[in-house]
């Protein structure tokens, strides 16, 4: 598919290369005057929210990435492009044995950026159909730490730092690694006129624009927690259609079934259930805004699944207070206890994941019995509507097979929008595909205007759409 055709607001053609983040740098003696008396109105270039007066420090897994400029700079490990990146130079020398393993296995495109001026892979190649052009040559620099304590961000490639000034308003570029002929040491910025903001561009590895992991592709994530499972856990990407075959295999032979494989449940029914959300004071747009989801029955007869599309990272960044959860008000519920610290990251409300959430009920009445429980002003579930029913008629409608046409659909449209694409199109493009049926539509009627129904996203092998 190409960007300008039909999909092409599926691909984040701004992220070529892996997902990207800002982090806020701030001055070594940001909070100085603090420390030595002084009140919260003398930080310099953070806002009071995002620091902890109690402890003397920026407050971590906040929104802004903020991050002192000296653990900063102190964490950057540069990496000579055409070298060994085994015998990379550091700019610290505080790298250590993790570090030192990860580094030794990068590769060119596990850091693959491209220059949008002049259209060229920054290590030699050229976007299809463009002139051969020169590579090139420069060194490339890694932040090897944890930023702002979220245990998903490690080992992001500096791209740019850029800052604002009292005269200059506007974020002005002070260094870029694709603009560095010198290969000069990125530097904390100097301004006569007074800095008020400065920040660096940090990009992941390229896999990062489909999943969590390199080796388990997906923005898919599959909880089973303590009202199904023994031992809570959280699968993502492919790895959750390993696991599932995994177990089947194991489950064949401890009955005495030699070499023969469990058979997978079967999705059986299908339903759309809306709602609004909960909140102590109702604005107007509260009122209009609806989440929808999908709830599987399985053959089995044991629980069921909730099956919802959301913000990318909107569990990971919220410590996974998920309304499906019965310990979801717990200072540590159940989720996040079993959650793999790769996911872990702030969300991105332009982007999308897919949840598939075992919960306790056993069909339809018993989740809306659940539901009705947790409604309330508040609580978490305001006007709760069925709204969609249907037996399942897809021939192949496996656990497995159910997850890989999650991973085909979220791999071909990773983007979310609050028209076009949202947990209400999801919904109705997932349900009319289990059932078979054409006429499915979004809850609200403000989604349906602009709705394309993209059920044939979830047959396809997506791997085979590329973006050029």
């Amino acid at each position: 598919d190409s960007a300008s055709g039909e999909d092409g607001d599926d691909y984040i053609s701004w992220e070529d290369g892996g997902l990207v983040w800002y982090s806020t740098i701030v001055p070594s003696d940001f909070d100085t005057k603090v420390k030595s008396g002084g009140g919260l109105s003398t930080l310099k270039m953070l806002p009071q929210r995002f620091y902890d007066e109690k402890n003397k420090c920026i407050k971590p897994r906040r929104p802004n990435l903020a991050v002192c400029q000296t653990d900063f700079f102190s964490s950057l490990v540069k990496i000579d492009l055409g070298m060994d990146t085994k015998n990379s130079s550091t700019h610290s020398g505080d790298g250590n044995d993790d570090d030192r393993e990860y580094f030794a296995g990068l590769n060119d495109e596990d850091f693959e950026v491209f220059d949008h001026d002049h259209n060229i892979n920054m290590f030699g190649g050229t976007i299809t159909g463009e002139p051969e052009l020169k590579k090139i040559q420069r060194s490339r620099w890694i932040f090897s730490g944890v930023l702002n304590g979220w245990p998903g961000l490690k080992h992001l490639e500096l791209v740019q730092i850029e800052y604002k000034s009292t005269m200059v308003p506007t974020w002005r570029t002070h260094w870029r690694t694709d603009n560095n002929p010198k290969d000069l040491e990125p530097t904390y910025p100097k301004s006569s006129t007074g800095l008020t903001e400065v920040r660096a561009k940090l990009r992941e590895p390229e896999w990062s624009a489909i999943g969590w992991t390199k080796d388990s592709p997906g923005y898919v994530l599959w909880y089973s927690g303590p009202a199904t499972t023994k031992v809570p856990r959280v699968l993502h990407g492919t790895n959750i259609i390993k696991q599932f075959e995994k177990e089947r295999f194991e489950k064949g032979n401890r009955f005495g079934r030699n070499n023969r494989i469990e058979p997978s449940p079967k999705c059986s029914k299908v339903h759309i259930i809306s709602h609004r959300y909960a909140v102590k004071s109702e604005r107007w747009k509260d009122k209009l805004t609806y989440h929808s989801f999908a709830l599987l029955e399985w053959d089995h007869g044991e629980h069921c699944t909730v099956v919802e599309l959301a913000f990318l990272n909107g569990l990971g960044g919220y410590s996974a207070r998920c309304n499906h959860l019965e310990d979801r008000d717990e200072p540590i519920n159940s989720m996040i206890k079993c959650f793999p610290p790769e996911m872990v990251k702030p969300w991105k409300d332009t982007l999308s994941e897919l949840r598939c959430i075992d919960v306790r009920a056993k069909n339809l009445r018993e989740y809306l019995g659940f539901m009705k429980l947790h409604t309330g002003k508040d609580k978490r579930f305001i006007d709760v509507r069925h709204t969609f029913s249907h037996a399942v008629r897809l021939t192949f409608c496996t656990k497995e097979q159910i997850a890989q046409y999650l991973i085909n659909y979220i791999r071909r449209g990773r983007t979310y929008s609050e028209m076009r694409k949202n947990c209400q199109t999801f919904a109705a493009d997932f349900c009319a595909f289990l059932a078979g049926k054409k006429d499915v539509q979004p809850f609200h009627p403000l989604n349906r205007f602009e709705y394309r129904n993209q059920t044939h996203y979830f047959m396809y092998e997506s791997t085979m759409y590329e973006h050029h």
